[in-house]
Parts: C-alpha cells; sequence; structure tokens
C-alpha cells in the first residue's frame, strides 16, 4: 500500500506507478520515507524526509511540525505490496 497525504487531511491509497506520477508532476509534493533509520540510510529517494514510523509520540510530534501547505507522498518498505 502506497499512500498520499494531501494537504485537505485526506488519504488515498495508490499503487506504485500512480504515486511515482502524481508525485513526479505535483510542484508542492514531499516524500515523507517512514522506515527506520537505518532501512533510510540503506538506500532512499533523494530529497525524502525520514520519520521513523516506530518512534511512537516521536513520530506524532514530528508529523505534527510538519508544512501543511505540502502534498506529503508516504513512503515505507513493510506495507508496500
Amino acid at each position: 500500500m502506497i499512500v498520499l497525504l494531501e494537504k485537505k487531511d485526506t488519504m488515498t491509497n495508490l499503487d506504485q506507478n500512480t504515486w511515482w506520477s502524481q508525485f513526479s508532476q505535483d510542484e508542492n509534493g514531499v516524500i515523507l520515507d517512514v522506515r527506520t533509520e537505518d532501512e533510510f540510510n540503506a538506500g532512499y529517494i533523494p530529497g525524502a524526509i525520514n520519520i521513523d514510523i516506530y518512534k511512537g509520540q516521536g513520530f506524532i510530534y514530528r508529523v505534527e511540525e510538519l508544512d501543511k501547505s505540502k502534498n506529503y507522498y508516504v513512503y515505507c518498505a513493510r506495507w508496500c505490496t
């Protein structure tokens, strides 16, 4: 599963090709990589912001600090099939 977080606080499930196509055309898009720091350091999409989803409340705090005017394209390894 790949999701797009839009500034309207909605989520849309997208397949990989649609996700990349929409991100590539979105001047306001930001990739949010929610994998662990080790996974991120092993390889990442340039320009992606890494916020480890397993950091509990720390994850929530970091997400709340994100620029609400942007569209966030979430990238993960475990949930994506």
